[in-house]
């Protein structure tokens, strides 16, 4: 402790690995880290990524893959870890992430915390901040060394490094017997949401799957394609997946955006940020979403939604 009594900060946290298993990863693990920190990247994957990560990282240990999927070499790369005593260790809160990072919080006996988006040194541990709340809040969290980290997956660019970093290949055997079989679209996957000029996007608020009846009227009347919030998909599994916007969603930047009962969570926001003209309709006047649109409705979705057909001539 400071005369002050206040825990001195350091700028950046000291002897940190990131994790890397696809591409995109390493920007957003150098984001949790900040700009001033060095870190040491393992990247379980192909020599083409392990080049792409020595861009923007000086110390890079490769583990060829191989074409195996990146949850077999968790243990493997838990090894290789733990025996460098890091300070932290981060992951992006992909299926392969996350199970590499579990192998090394309980080889390292260290915490894990998830959807963290800044850590820094404080004297005695590590300070994290994460959103809570549906994002409405700022959680911040002091955990002892070494921690392990989370960061949820979005769309950021890694800086690149004036000269490329040192690549070593680390020598190592999966730990389960897993093989890609085939890859194939999903036979959801239908959705044309990327390039469509409208979108309209359904979230808790619909209140119940036989409600989408009503939107999908609407999203016809506007020559428009469906979207939802994750919790829609993943959880009520209303609507398909592959319509889902935000953080590990779809990223899209229509001409316009109709938020229909969508409270405005940040993993949300992320994926829709871009759009040209966002309308949201809410019941709920401090809905977090209204501080992204352009316009805002303060109403029921279910009383909105028929006036708009009607007023499109539907």
């Amino acid at each position: 402790m400071t005369e002050s009594g206040m825990a001195r900060e350091v700028e950046s946290v000291n002897h940190t690995w990131i994790v890397v298993g696809s591409d995109g990863e390493a920007g957003v693990a150098l984001d949790v880290l900040g700009a001033s920190s060095d870190p040491t990247a393992l990247v379980v994957g192909s020599r083409d990524l392990a080049e792409h990560v020595a861009r923007s990282v000086g110390d890079v240990r490769w583990i060829d893959a191989g074409g195996i999927p990146v949850e077999a070499w968790a243990q493997a790369a838990a090894t290789i870890v733990a025996a460098e005593t890091p300070a932290a260790v981060i992951a992006v809160a992909t299926p392969g992430g996350r199970a590499i990072m579990g192998a090394i919080a309980a080889r390292l006996d260290a915490p894990l915390l998830s959807d963290v988006t800044t850590i820094r040194a404080r004297e005695g541990g590590i300070e994290a901040e994460r959103p809570a709340l549906g994002g409405l809040i700022v959680e911040t969290l002091h955990a002892s060394t070494p921690l392990c980290v989370l960061a949820a997956p979005a769309d950021t660019a890694s800086p690149v490094r004036r000269e490329a970093g040192a690549i070593t290949a680390v020598p190592a055997t999966p730990s389960a017997a897993v093989t890609r079989v085939k890859v194939e679209p999903s036979p959801d996957a239908g959705s044309r949401i990327a390039e469509a000029e409208r979108v309209v996007s359904v979230g808790r608020g619909l209140g119940s799957k036989d409600s989408l009846g009503i939107v999908e009227q609407l999203v016809t009347a506007l020559g428009a394609e469906l979207g939802c919030s994750m919790p829609v998909a993943d959880e009520l599994g209303w609507v398909s997946g592959d319509r889902y916007v935000g953080w590990s969603g779809q990223h899209i930047s229509p001409k316009l955006y109709l938020a229909l009962g969508i409270s405005g969570a940040p993993q949300h926001i992320a994926g829709m940020r871009n759009s040209h003209t966002i309308v949201a309709v809410n019941t709920d006047p401090n809905a977090p979403i209204f501080k992204t649109a352009h316009y805002g409705i303060v109403a029921d979705l279910h009383q909105v939604v028929p006036e708009l057909i009607e007023a499109l001539g539907q």
